[in-house]
């Protein structure tokens, strides 16, 4: 085999890889922490999102982030459907683990953009909605 014709393979073998890699691996759940959500929230960009907070409802009620919508992790897959896919999906719950569960479902269920808030509510700095 020639030269040219060895690189031309080795080039196409590299694209081929490139492509299953990213076909078997997703993008990932990209992380932000509660001092970005805070600044997220402030911000004028803050209503291009769904902001969730998919602990228990007595979770939530006991005290949660103001703008955060409950969408409570047991029944998530149900709630799942009234969210449009092109929408970015803010999720926090009370220490990350939750959320990052919540972000793995909505990641298999096609969506997208999906951004998990490290720490939860157990690094929120800011006050907490009590109702």
């Amino acid at each position: 085999m020639s030269i040219k014709k060895g690189s031309l393979f080795i080039g196409i073998i590299a694209v081929i890889i490139v492509i299953a890699y990213n076909y078997v691996n997703p993008s990932e759940i990209q992380s932000i922490s509660t001092e970005d959500l805070a600044n997220r929230l402030q911000g004028e960009n803050g209503n291009d999102a769904l902001y969730i907070d998919v602990r228990e409802h007595d979770e939530y009620v006991a005290g949660h982030v103001e703008g955060m919508l409950n969408f409570p992790l047991s029944n998530l897959e149900e709630s799942m459907k009234k969210i449009p896919k092109d929408i970015e999906v803010v999720i926090i719950c009370q220490s990350g683990n939750r959320s990052m569960q919540a972000a793995e479902l909505f990641q298999r269920n096609g969506y997208e953009n999906i951004v998990n808030v490290e720490g939860g509510i157990n690094s929120w700095q800011g006050k907490l909605v009590q109702k």
